[in-house]
């Protein structure tokens, strides 16, 4: 009788496989919601001459170094749907949204109306592998490289960050807000702007050799306890 065997890796990999379980992204990434990763807003203002910036984590707003937004990835066995639109986005990223430009309770649109403009977002620097990603308008990636721009609606916008296997413990970038023309984004004359540096945790992946290494130092303790 003709007997059909199996490899442990892949029937290992058909178990994982059967208990897959596709999932939605969400806001602190990985499968944290708002009630554990809250919002945090960056309100903007403008007076009719200068643009400002509220920090959440400036002198008096409460918030400190633990409310700093970690990148998460899902952990097996959930995965995301390949024909999701968001998809190509995070997969296998550690990904958060929880930081959003916000308008301040002060903003008043008429005053940005007189500018015959737009609020823009200008990307002065960020960490090699850190994305950006228009989740409210298609997933498109935005702030692709130094000096890319994107056009603020004016209203709460989320853009969902992500990195693939990240290298480091913290990534940054850096932005500048503006008065632009509307439909090119050049900056307008006369009129102030402000910077502001996010920042996001995340847990380094270790690299191969490390996780190799890691790996057999488990076995060869689990041999000496024998």
């Amino acid at each position: 009788m003709h007997r059909m065997t199996i490899a442990l890796p892949v029937l290992c990999a058909l178990l994982a496989r059967a208990d897959a379980a596709y999932v939605t992204p969400m806001i602190g990434g990985g499968q944290v919601g708002m009630g554990s990763a809250p919002m945090i807003h960056y309100d903007i203002l403008f007076d009719g001459t200068n643009i400002s910036i509220a920090d959440p984590f400036g002198h008096g707003h409460g918030m400190g170094h633990d409310d700093i937004p970690l990148l998460r990835p899902l952990v097996p066995p959930d995965e995301f749907n390949p024909a999701a639109i968001y998809y190509s986005a995070l997969n296998a990223k550690a990904y958060n949204w929880q930081y959003a430009w916000n308008p301040d309770p002060g903003f008043d649109p008429a005053l940005l109306a007189a500018t015959g403009g737009a609020i823009w977002v200008e990307r002065l620097s960020s960490d090699a592998g850190l994305q950006a990603y228009y989740k409210d308008a298609g997933w498109g990636e935005i702030f692709a490289s130094d000096g890319a721009r994107w056009k603020w609606t004016g209203g709460m916008v989320h853009n969902a960050y992500a990195v693939f296997e990240p290298t480091q413990d913290h990534y940054h970038a850096t932005y500048r807000v503006y008065i632009g023309h509307a439909s090119t984004g050049d900056p307008l004359d006369g009129y102030g702007s402000a910077t502001t540096t996010w920042t996001w945790h995340a847990t380094p992946v270790p690299e191969p050799a490390s996780a190799a290494a890691i790996v057999l130092g488990g076995v060869l303790i689990a041999r000496r306890r024998r």
